[in-house]
């Protein structure tokens, strides 16, 4: 599994490329961020980076409104989210990233003064938000990165009509910046990190009275609502498996559906994540819970063909088996294909893992109907918690 990574912010101001450091020191200029949350990490001396990433080096406006911060700051990225959304993958974009700058010592100072959460969203208002910044702060403390008075500052949009990539008025600057990034990884796949989030895990799982070492053995189908909540809208959600009643008779016992929201309390939430052995899913950020799930569990994401392999490559990391089965048919047929290679590390590899995002996306998206058959292949019998309809074809 690659590694997450930090980056380090060349002092020349020219660009921003991966490393483990961050070198900006007290002697040296400060480096800006939007206070609004739009792309950039911005300095007087920065020329342009052409990079197509929300942390990319630009240059500061001649006439920018700035205000200073004193002390080690230390910011982290929730890769473009409005201060309204609920995505908990992206969530963990960044605040898992904290965990991981709680471990690492020797890149990231002790006694942060300030932890800038730049695009992320607004923690206090979302209950499984809250709840996770509980866990992860309290790992801070205990790992001295952060002190009792260190500050939080959320740094995102509260218009969606706001352009990430436009130029902002106002700026928040410190000379000793410190820029953590982990895109597409909630935890870094590394045991003293894992091991620190189960810590505190297990004691938030203790204080709600949920049991820290349940071993659950039903299967479940996860099913996202018809209709979601959009803010003051509703919308017809995308990724829903059509034959559902197929899939539920797999599984002898049948397997339960379920669903979450974001209107679910966090305990409701965790609780649900902690009661099955087995869960088929197709793509989408609610796997994010996995984080919450006994260790042991068996996932299955659906997909059509390989699209996207954030799940996995988080999910690998945090329960016995993650598997990507692939080979399932679109409800509506879509006029774009994209390779249909079964092979993640192929995938990975070739041209076709990064060319035709817009196809990938019409993939991501698609209600799919789920062929029994590739799906008992790829369940396979190697989960012992598992009962299989033998019948089932």
């Amino acid at each position: 599994l690659q590694q997450a990574h930090m980056l380090k912010v060349m002092r020349s101001g020219t660009s921003v490329t991966p490393g483990v450091t961050l070198a900006n020191d007290q002697s040296s200029e400060p480096l800006c961020v939007s206070w609004t949350g739009h792309d950039g990490v911005f300095a007087r001396r920065a020329a342009n980076d052409s990079a197509e990433h929300p942390l990319r080096m630009r240059p500061l406006p001649s006439m920018a409104r700035t205000e200073h911060i004193h002390g080690p700051v230390l910011l982290v990225n929730c890769w473009r989210q409005y201060r309204h959304r609920t995505n908990p993958s992206h969530l963990m974009h960044g605040l898992g990233s904290l965990i991981a700058a709680a471990v690492i010592k020797d890149v990231v100072p002790r006694n942060i003064t300030t932890v800038l959460l730049h695009q992320c969203p607004a923690i206090e208002h979302w209950p499984l938000a809250a709840a996770i910044w509980k866990m992860v702060r309290a790992a801070a403390l205990e790992k001295q990165l952060f002190t009792a008075s260190t500050r939080v500052l959320t740094l995102s949009p509260v218009d969606r009509n706001v352009s990430f990539a436009s130029v902002p008025g106002r700026f928040l600057c410190a000379r000793e910046l410190f820029v953590q990034k982990q895109a597409g990884y909630w935890l870094e796949c590394r045991q003293p990190i894992l091991t620190l989030w189960r810590a505190h895990l297990d004691g938030w799982l203790a204080a709600h009275r949920l049991a820290a070492d349940k071993r659950p053995t039903r299967a479940v189908v996860w099913q996202r609502p018809e209709v979601q909540e959009g803010g003051a809208s509703a919308y017809w959600a995308p990724r829903r498996i059509v034959n559902i009643d197929r899939v539920i008779q797999l599984f002898e016992p049948p397997a339960v559906v379920v669903s979450a929201s974001e209107k679910m309390s966090a305990v409701q939430q965790v609780a649900l994540f902690r009661s099955f052995g087995v869960v088929i899913s197709i793509h989408g950020s609610h796997l994010t819970g996995l984080l919450f799930a006994p260790p042991h569990i068996v996932a299955v994401e659906v997909q059509s063909v390989l699209s996207d392999l954030t799940f996995f490559k988080n999910g690998q990391c945090l329960v016995r088996r993650y598997v990507l089965s692939v080979g399932h048919t679109p409800q509506h047929p879509l006029t774009c294909d994209i390779s249909r290679s079964r092979n993640v590390i192929e995938f990975e590899r070739s041209k076709e893992g990064a060319r035709s995002m817009r196809c990938r996306l019409k993939h991501k998206n698609a209600n799919l109907v789920v062929n029994a058959t590739i799906l008992r292949r790829d369940l396979g019998l190697s989960c012992s918690m598992c009962r299989y309809r033998t019948g089932a074809a």
